[in-house]
C-alpha cells in the first residue's frame, strides 16, 4: 500500500481546486469592476476565492515538485521542454496572485487603484492559462 501511494502521482488531484478558485476570483474582480450586476455580491466572492487558492497553491506546487522529481527536474530537463516552462509560469502564477491577494487586502480598490487590481489581477490569471497549456503540452506531447 505504501510503494503504491508513493509511486502515485498527486499533483493531477489537487491542481483543480487553485484553478477553480484562482479562476472564479478573476472573474468576479472584473465583473464587479466592470459593473455587472451587484458589485456588492462580487465584491463578497473576491476574497474568500483569492484566499482559498492562494493557500491552495502551496499543495499544488509541493504536489508538483514530488511528482516530478523534487529538484532533480532541473538537472534532468532542458529549457527546450515544456516541463520547465510549466514549473516557470506556475512559479509566476504563485507569485502574481499572492502579491495580488496581499496588496488587495491592505486597501480598498477605488480610483487609479482599479487598474492595478485588475492589472494584477488578469496578469495572474494569464499566467495561470499558460501554465495549464504547457501542462496540456507536458501530459499529451
Amino acid at each position: 500500500m505504501i510503494e503504491w501511494f508513493a509511486e502515485m502521482r498527486i499533483h493531477p488531484l489537487v491542481v483543480h481546486f487553485p484553478i477553480a478558485t484562482l479562476t472564479l476570483a478573476w472573474i468576479a474582480i472584473v465583473a464587479m469592476h466592470a459593473g455587472w450586476g451587484d458589485t456588492s455580491k462580487w465584491k463578497a466572492y473576491i476574497r474568500p476565492l483569492e484566499v482559498f487558492g492562494v493557500i491552495a497553491l502551496a499543495p499544488t506546487v509541493l504536489t508538483g515538485f514530488r511528482d516530478a522529481g523534487w529538484f532533480d527536474v532541473f538537472e534532468t530537463t532542458s529549457w527546450s521542454q515544456p516541463l520547465r516552462w510549466h514549473i516557470m509560469f506556475g512559479l509566476l502564477t504563485v507569485l502574481l496572485f499572492t502579491t495580488h491577494a496581499v496588496w488587495r487586502r491592505q486597501r480598498d480598490v477605488v480610483g487609479s487603484a482599479v487598474r492595478v487590481d485588475v492589472g494584477l489581477a488578469s496578469a495572474g490569471f494569464w499566467a495561470l492559462v499558460v501554465t495549464g497549456l504547457l501542462a496540456g503540452e507536458v501530459v499529451y506531447g
